[in-house]
């Protein structure tokens, strides 16, 4: 039990940091951005590296960890880097435990703002992929195992890549609406079915749909988020038991592990991959506004019966 105890220490310590800098950084409006970072990145190494009961040498084999972490972390589908990008990037693979000594954050910046770049290229890959029919009738294949497909080359291969995805996302609507047909049609002979080149046209709208809401998520994420992901590929590679999470994830989670949202009144609980409202606080906001009943479910920006 000791150990188990202790090994929530240094998670303990991170969380009650980062809130304890955000109401500091906030105060201090000298401080940009770039130097939060750093003095993140200070804290945090010093915490892992003389506070943690796992010990563990910042060396080129931490290094290579952190740099592959980081990378899945922001690409785990292979959908913007490019392995001319990778050789770029590859340059501190073995440098980001001297960085971090230092508390350079030079690989990072690199990596995000090469990140940043490619997400904004995307929206117009698939926009224009979507424009208009794919070619059917060409037989092709795509391997959807991301842990064993290797970065595209260079752009032309990674935009085909986004062609065979996206062609794949609409061939299976399509599949999916002609089962359904052929359900109805079998209840109902009168049924009117629609025909491929309709279907198609649908599912290539949904599709297009479906991806711009995705995007507009991402865009919605900022700065702190990904800064989390490069966190969190250190303190993985020194420990996996151990996370980072930036001031608003954690009063997230704090609502989820407490089962009680304070703003709303509202007491909740997990279901799955939504949050589910058990009963309402009488008297709180919730309650008095009626809108929320138990039983609801609660998902981002939106709640439903």
């Amino acid at each position: 039990m000791k150990t188990r105890r202790k090994s929530y220490i240094p998670l303990l310590i991170l969380f009650l940091f980062a809130n304890s800098f955000s109401t500091f950084a906030t105060t201090a409006k000298k401080i940009t951005d770039p130097e939060k970072d750093k003095v993140l990145i200070y804290v945090l190494k010093n915490i892992l590296t003389r506070g943690h009961f796992v010990e563990k040498e910042l060396n080129d084999t931490f290094s290579e960890m952190v740099y592959k972490g980081f990378i899945d972390g922001l690409d785990p589908s292979k959908r913007y880097f490019t392995q001319e990008d990778l050789k770029e990037f590859s340059q501190y693979k073995y440098e980001i435990d001297n960085q971090l000594k230092d508390n350079d954050l030079t690989f990072y910046n690199l990596v995000y703002a090469r990140f940043l770049k490619k997400v904004k290229n995307a929206k117009s890959y698939y926009g224009a992929l979507l424009n208009a029919p794919f070619n059917y009738k060409k037989n092709e294949t795509i391997n959807m195992d991301f842990e064993k497909v290797p970065f595209a080359v260079n752009n032309n291969e990674l935009i085909d890549y986004w062609r065979k995805q996206m062609k794949l996302n609409v061939l299976s609507r399509v599949q999916e609406q002609q089962d359904l047909q052929k359900d109805k049609l079998e209840k109902d002979p009168t049924f009117k079915t629609k025909t491929f080149a309709t279907l198609e046209i649908e599912a290539r709208a949904e599709v297009l749909k479906n991806m711009n809401d995705l995007y507009l998520r991402i865009e919605e994420l900022e700065h702190e988020d990904w800064f989390s992901t490069f966190l969190n590929s250190v303190v993985g590679a020194f420990d996996p038991h151990t996370t980072y999470m930036a001031p608003r994830i954690k009063e997230r989670f704090d609502q989820d592990m407490s089962g009680k949202l304070e703003g709303i009144g509202a007491r909740l609980f997990k279901k799955g991959i939504y949050t589910e409202v058990s009963e309402l606080v009488s008297g709180g906001p919730a309650w008095k506004q009626g809108e929320l009943e138990a039983g609801d479910t609660i998902s981002r920006g939106s709640t439903g019966h």
